[in-house]
């Protein structure tokens, strides 16, 4: 995917979706003409919380529902895997989808239980992900691939089938503080924060960009993008309790959460989410993805206001 700089692309999630749901809410979006269709993951946030997809997994299923629409694993929480292992499932799942994945990476560590479940020390989590980048792009192109690194030890391995497209899929870099934006530098074709009101948008493009030019980066194929927590109603204020509840339940913020969904998030009605949309443009987004934050019996009626009363008014859907 070559990037229009004139062009907004849009793309919706399928977090929130039942498992069962997933094919028929992807294909709903394929219908619906989004450019992308994307799945989060976790392994597990602690006691009490809902349990949430895995990525690539999810992404499979949707394929399978689906023709065109692009699939972007937003994002995948890389510390957590061997760098073999999502190498191999990326692979697979991007040629048999003919060459319709976007990896989305992260180095989480909002929910530091799934880091211990594994082993994983949470400290090591950039290190890691920094490391698995490195393996993972070598896997995708060459063969008999050996490395021996700090985490990871690959030996003589080469990895089949390959990705579809070439040199690979795009990577785009999760995250929000200024190592992501620099591993984005490195490592990824795009920037892909969350959680950013449209004025922390636009401060992380200028630092991304100057960033670029420290290093010589161009930064023409580069994609900007971001993930948009999301709940729209025709009433507002209805919108922002189904929005504050969905959020208590997945984070359980300390704070007042209607305060960091006005701040960075699109929760409200129509007109103020198109409003808020325009924000987001302005500030240099040009790949929105709408995360549902809303409980799954809502997905199909929040995807019908986000398609006919967002997008649409925007013009670029």
């Amino acid at each position: 995917m070559v990037p229009n700089r004139n062009k907004v692309y849009f793309g919706f999630s399928v977090d929130s979706a039942e498992s069962q749901d997933i094919a028929s809410t992807a294909r709903r979006i394929e219908e619906c003409g989004y450019h992308f269709l994307s799945c989060g993951e976790h392994l597990y946030r602690g006691p009490g919380y809902p349990g949430h997809h895995w990525a690539v997994t999810a992404l499979a299923i949707a394929a399978g529902a689906t023709q065109k629409v692009r699939l972007v694993a937003s994002t995948v929480i890389a510390p957590l895997r061997h760098p073999a292992l999502l190498a191999k499932e990326t692979a697979f799942l991007d040629e048999a989808s003919g060459g319709r994945l976007i990896l989305g990476v992260g180095i989480g560590g909002d929910f530091p239980d799934e880091f211990h479940a594994l082993g994983i020390p949470v400290k090591e989590r950039g290190s890691r992900t920094d490391e698995m980048l490195d393996i993972l792009r070598r896997l995708w192109t060459e063969e008999r691939v050996t490395f021996h690194g700090r985490h990871y030890t690959v030996q003589d391995l080469t990895i089949l089938p390959r990705p579809a497209q070439h040199p690979h899929p795009p990577i785009w870099i999760g995250g929000r503080q200024e190592a992501a934006m620099r591993r984005a530098l490195r490592y990824g074709n795009g920037w892909y924060p969350y959680m950013y009101s449209p004025r922390r948008y636009q401060e992380s493009v200028q630092r991304v960009t100057e960033l670029a030019s420290e290093i010589g980066r161009d930064l023409t194929d580069f994609h900007w993008g971001i993930s948009l927590h999301t709940c729209v109603h025709p009433s507002s204020r209805h919108a922002m309790e189904i929005g504050s509840e969905w959020i208590l339940a997945r984070y359980r913020l300390p704070d007042d959460p209607e305060g960091l969904l006005r701040r960075a998030a699109l929760v409200g009605s129509p007109d103020e989410i198109a409003a808020r949309v325009q924000e987001y443009l302005e500030a240099g987004v040009r790949y929105f993805n709408f995360l549902c934050a809303c409980a799954a019996e809502y997905v199909p009626r929040n995807l019908e206001l986000v398609t006919e009363q967002v997008v649409a008014t925007v013009g670029a859907g």
